[in-house]
């Protein structure tokens, strides 16, 4: 990322601090968000991981994640079983300044699984900018987002271990708030509102709004049904799920999977926008592109499903010459 384009992305994202300042809901809820995180100060103390619940912790977790898919789908699951003995052990590793912040990151993401499940990236950074508010800031989905649709998201090399991505990405966020003049736990804050200040592209304002939002809320609020979830998981990254609504540079991928069982194949879900929506075959052959050349190996294997409302023969045409594309019924991806 050169200058002139860390330049355009901070003055975009001025104008959102201007647009919620002037704001007073918004505003209040800057400052509620914010309030939250210094709140945690003690929790994640010495003292405070020592006598540290599960509960407060799932609640943590909830905090750091700034509703995303991740936050949302644990509303509806059953609690997620923590190994708190583990957990204080990685938390108290985490806080220790003496050793170097590549080594406790590291330690706790290592090939993106974490160490103690639910301490995931975003929870980790979470705890960082708890823990030491000037010197980390945090890194989930809705920041890496808005990120990378400001044009901020820095080089990150993929195969590169946890602690140096997290320090590309830190560094560009220690300067972003630098140069606003705002502290890291306000940015934080304020990557949610950067997110919902971007407009749609002509292509997605055109399109019917139910179509697609519909079916995709229902994936969160039932995807204990998704019968698909018998052999697919949603592709995560450091131990976050990520793969609902994935941005990329050249557009944003429905659904991301990859298989239980066999790891090395993909599948992303693209849901048909209309009757009249015939860009869905672009849309999927270019994230199905994309993946391949990003994300999975020379030898693994990428395929595609574009949900629909009603049996469309046009498109089951137009798909022919693709085989690793199949048409599915919006009443199929749910079970009996």
């Amino acid at each position: 990322m050169n200058e002139k384009t860390l330049f355009l992305g901070q003055e975009r994202l001025r104008f959102v601090l201007q647009k919620v300042r002037q704001n007073h809901e918004k505003a209040l809820l800057l400052k509620r968000q914010k309030k939250a995180f210094a709140m945690y100060k003690k929790t994640f103390s010495p003292d405070g991981i020592a006598s540290l619940t599960e509960q407060e912790f799932l609640n943590f977790t909830l905090l750091a994640n700034q509703n995303s898919w991740t936050c949302r789908r644990r509303q509806s699951e059953a609690p997620m079983r923590i190994d708190l003995d583990l957990l204080k052990e990685a938390l108290a590793l985490l806080i220790q300044e003496e050793i170097p912040i590549i080594t406790r990151l590291n330690e706790l993401i290592s090939d993106e699984k974490a160490m103690v499940p639910g301490l995931n990236r975003a929870a980790i950074t979470a705890v960082l900018l708890v823990h030491s508010p000037k010197q980390y800031g945090a890194w989930n989905r809705t920041v890496e987002t808005a990120m990378k649709r400001l044009n901020l998201w820095p080089k990150l090399e993929r195969t590169a271990p946890f602690g140096e991505r997290y320090l590309a990405v830190n560094q560009v966020l220690l300067s972003l708030a630098h140069n606003l003049g705002i502290d890291l736990r306000t940015l934080n804050a304020l990557w949610r509102c950067a997110g919902q200040e971007e407009q749609p592209s002509t292509e997605e304002a055109s399109q019917p709004l139910n179509t697609l939002e519909e079916p995709c809320q229902e994936i969160l609020d039932t995807w204990d049904r998704f019968t698909l979830r018998q052999e697919w998981e949603i592709y995560e990254e450091d131990g976050e799920q990520v793969g609902y609504k994935y941005y990329y540079e050249s557009g944003e991928m429905d659904l991301l999977a990859r298989h239980k069982k066999f790891p090395h194949s993909w599948l992303l879900l693209e849901w048909q926008r209309g009757p009249s929506d015939r860009q869905v075959v672009d849309r999927i052959i270019r994230s199905m592109d994309w993946v391949k050349t990003n994300l999975a190996h020379e030898d693994e294997c990428v395929e595609g499903r574009i949900i629909v409302q009603d049996t469309d023969q046009a498109l089951s045409f137009t798909l022919a010459p693709f085989p690793k594309i199949q048409v599915l019924r919006h009443q199929e991806i749910f079970g009996s």
